[in-house]
């Protein structure tokens, strides 16, 4: 299962009220870790995006034809969808995502200095035998820090998307984790939508998507921190609310991109800067925003 598949599984668990995502990290298990492995799991290493089937042949009896109906518009709005985004695949033919978040990745050994000792990223998704392996390799004082990161473009291609789901697995976790929240960053916008904006995020060797990249997997790791308590958060009693901007998030159709005006999120300010916000909202989860006018 991609980190993708997995990440829009769990979200469904959500809605249908079957699990509660966030479980923040307790005290008393904060107290006990002295010494954190990372492991960052990123199964991309680019950005692929893929036109979807528009569902003909479930709305026709099954059968030859209506496969070949299917088959042909598929094609038909995948040829659409290389033409949009071929700029960006220009831009971006050399450029090795994973291992640019890897260097990042980097960075919350800094962030949490007494804790994180050791980072690694990987393609390999966290399964239950290697999960269990390592667990039963830890010691009382010992954890391990999972970060399941995916990246994608907004459906009118203008911002980048950045989810990571963190799991903190300590010896006694079961199938329940210590510590769990899912970490978003969006970017702001760039350029009018479709190919403007693909031409845009392409452009001098893709360098504003690289460094986007670079600054939105930053500021996942800057809210890990803060959920792990590694930085203080602003005290309950003297924080404010904060409201930022995000873009619809369906996943894009060349033919049918509809333009809806963005949502506004609000939630506890745990950051800020002249154009952007950290926030924590209603269920725990932590957003990187534009900072809604």
């Amino acid at each position: 299962m991609s980190a993708r598949m997995f990440l829009y599984a769990v979200s469904l668990f959500i809605l249908s009220g079957c699990i509660q995502l966030n479980k923040p990290l307790d005290s008393q298990t904060q107290v006990r870790i002295k010494q954190i492995s990372f492991e960052n799991i990123v199964i991309q290493d680019e950005l692929i995006v893929r036109a979807q089937s528009p569902g003909i042949s479930g709305a026709v009896a099954g059968g030859l034809i209506p496969a070949l109906i299917d088959s042909s518009i598929e094609s038909k709005r995948q040829e659409e969808f290389h033409e949009l985004m071929s700029p960006f695949y220009k831009g971006t033919v050399n450029f090795d995502a994973r291992a640019a978040i890897a260097l990042t990745s980097e960075k919350i050994k800094t962030l949490c200095p007494h804790t994180i000792s050791g980072t690694k990223t990987t393609p390999l998704a966290l399964n239950s035998d290697r999960k269990i392996k390592i667990q039963s390799g830890l010691s009382q004082n010992q954890a391990f820090l999972s970060l399941a990161t995916d990246y994608s473009f907004s459906p009118d291609f203008k911002h980048l998307t950045i989810s990571a789901l963190a799991l903190l697995w300590i010896k006694e976790s079961d199938m329940e984790p210590a510590y769990r929240n899912i970490l978003t960053y969006v970017s702001k916008p760039l350029g009018n939508g479709l190919k403007d904006s693909t031409e845009k995020w392409g452009a001098n060797f893709a360098n504003t998507y690289k460094s986007t990249l670079e600054m939105g997997f930053g500021d996942i790791l800057l809210m890990l921190a803060m959920d792990l308590k590694c930085i203080p958060e602003t005290p309950a009693e003297n924080s404010k609310t904060a409201h930022g901007h995000i873009p619809a998030s369906p996943l894009p159709i060349v033919s049918s991109v509809t333009q809806k005006p963005p949502t506004i999120m609000s939630g506890k300010l745990l950051s800020e800067s002249p154009d952007r916000v950290l926030v924590r909202n209603s269920n725990g989860f932590l957003w990187s925003l534009p900072r809604a006018q």
